[in-house]
């Protein structure tokens, strides 16, 4: 079975349909990502994918927009093994 890892944070600096655009562009072109999900509402981003991301990329996926990560919330779960996230990950 395949690890689903999902990482949730919070962008600062996105205010309209077009910033959320372009953080999406960003975000699902991270190697990798297999969705990004955003709620401008909340200012909040969810991204599912194959692998661990560290945030270094996500601010390097960020630099070409006016938004910065602010808080990462949730890292590195295993959606797919359905552990909570303050579990440790298994070898």
């Amino acid at each position: 079975m395949s690890k689903i890892i999902v990482h949730k944070f919070r962008i600062a600096g996105m205010h309209d349909s077009g910033a959320v655009s372009v953080v999406r562009h960003g975000l699902s072109a991270i190697p990798g990502v297999a969705t990004v999900t955003v709620n401008l509402r909340k200012m909040q981003v969810e991204v599912t994918a194959s692998r661990v991301i560290l945030a270094t990329q996500i601010r390097a996926a960020l630099s070409e927009t006016n938004c910065t990560m602010s808080d990462l919330t949730v890292s590195a779960t295993m959606a797919s093994q359905g552990l909570r996230n303050d579990e440790p990950e298994e070898p």
